[in-house]
């Protein structure tokens, strides 16, 4: 059991280096008021071993969740990243560490197109975040490796975005609501869009919150009480609804070597 005092609500966790000590080993984004936490070493079930960064985000105008939370896993330029609201925050020292001042804004989204970004991965020297608003509309961001070269990529209108996954050879794959899914063959440069309805014989379009790449050829899409499979990176899907119960699938991921999981 976790011993200590918590007083915030976790919401996501991502993996940091486990090989250094000077920098973050896992991180943990709140639930509410821009909260990070984050962990190097010790017994990592005592929160005495967790620093706690609160409300060190004000800048983003907004005392929000953590969404999107990443390392980009290299050992020479390490970069960590986290979205709260639409904005885009990065480590400025390489490290992940919850200390204030280690992080910077890197990207904050004009006006109200994006109210909410959802996720943010990293692979091939490029980040790629979802965004949703309350309507339900969103639209996507990126980045080179580096801190800058930030903005908002083109893409099909009043679309919202959620979780995406990279093969590491240049093709991406997106989730969205209302069915949507995007793949791109030219590292996230531009995009192309399917619509994929669950596997109930007939055009009953859910959310997809999460793609993953199984190393080999063929990627999954979860979301709402479904799946489903493609092996032309994106271009086509089999979808089932094969989930028991009424139950959002939000994250998936498999268990191979790729820097974008």
């Amino acid at each position: 059991p976790w011993s200590g005092t918590w007083n915030f609500r976790g919401y996501r966790c991502a993996r940091g280096d486990h090989t250094n000590d000077s920098r973050a080993t896992f991180l943990m984004g709140a639930m509410n008021n821009s909260i990070l936490s984050t962990y190097v070493t010790g017994g990592i079930t005592d929160s005495a071993n967790w620093s706690q960064q609160y409300r060190g985000f004000d800048a983003s105008s907004t005392n929000d969740a953590i969404y999107g939370l990443v390392w980009n896993r290299d050992d020479s330029d390490s970069k960590f990243a986290l979205t709260i609201g639409a904005d885009v925050w990065m480590s400025t020292n390489g490290t992940g560490s919850g200390d204030n001042g280690d992080w910077q804004m890197v990207f904050q989204s004009p006006g109200s197109s994006v109210t909410q970004m959802w996720n943010l991965q990293y692979g091939n020297d490029v980040w790629v975040g979802g965004g949703t608003s309350a309507q339900g509309k969103g639209n996507l961001t990126g980045s080179g490796g580096g801190t800058g070269s930030w903005g908002h990529f083109d893409r099909p209108a009043n679309r919202g975005m959620r979780g995406a996954s990279t093969n590491m050879s240049g093709n991406w794959v997106m989730g969205g609501n209302d069915g949507y899914i995007w793949y791109s063959s030219n590292d996230a440069v531009t995009w192309n869009e399917v619509r994929v309805p669950i596997n109930t014989g007939g055009s009953t379009y859910l959310d997809w919150y999460d793609v993953a790449y199984d190393g080999d050829g063929t990627w999954v899409a979860c979301g709402e009480r479904a799946y489903a499979v493609s092996t032309d990176n994106g271009q086509s899907w089999t979808s089932s609804d094969g989930l028991n119960g009424s139950a959002t699938y939000n994250a998936i991921a498999f268990n191979v070597t790729n820097t974008s999981q």
